[in-house]
Formats: structure tokens, C-alpha cells, sequence
């Protein structure tokens, strides 16, 4: 999940760089001041190969394209606990 991120990164020891959730599965990976950001990925090219299916530099026409939301429900039936009940209830919602 986009937020554990920051938590991977600290397990690592890496001190150098911030993540920060910008909804859906992105997230921004930003080095602090004086770090060159082409050292960092260069540096944790194994690292990211495992956590991320993708890197690609931010800009400013980056769109996020789903969000993701908890929905907390009261009286559901058991039978209704699928994937199709839970997009009835988003659709409503939405």
C-alpha cells in the first residue's frame, strides 16, 4: 500500500528520501535537500524493483486514476461479503 512506503524506507535505514501517498497506488518519492535524486534511484535500484512495478518522474499533468476508500457497513449479510456486493455499495456511494 502507497502508505507503507515511508515504513519500508525507514526498515531500510533509508533516511535520505521522503514518500509521500498522493492517492491510488502513486506515490511521490522526493530526496531531501542536496541529495541527487539520479544517485538515489541509482543506489536503490534493487530496492525499488521490489517494492514498485513502475518509476516515473513526477509532472505536473500526472492524474491520479482511482482512489482508495474505507467504507464502513452495518447489517451487510454474510452472502453479500464479495466483490460484487461491496461495487454495488461503492457505486451507491460514488
Amino acid at each position: 500500500m502507497p502508505w507503507e512506503v515511508a515504513v519500508k524506507l525507514k526498515e531500510e535505514g533509508i533516511t535520505y528520501v521522503s514518500a509521500s501517498p498522493l492517492g491510488g497506488n502513486l506515490v511521490l518519492l522526493a530526496p531531501l535537500k542536496g541529495v541527487c535524486v539520479l544517485e538515489v534511484l541509482a543506489e536503490l535500484k534493487e530496492w525499488t524493483s521490489k517494492i514498485f512495478t513502475s518509476l516515473n518522474p513526477w509532472n505536473s499533468y500526472t492524474v491520479v486514476e482511482e482512489r482508495l476508500v474505507w467504507i464502513r457497513c452495518f447489517g451487510l449479510p454474510l452472502h453479500a461479503w464479495n466483490v460484487s456486493g461491496f461495487n454495488l455499495i461503492a457505486k451507491e456511494v460514488y
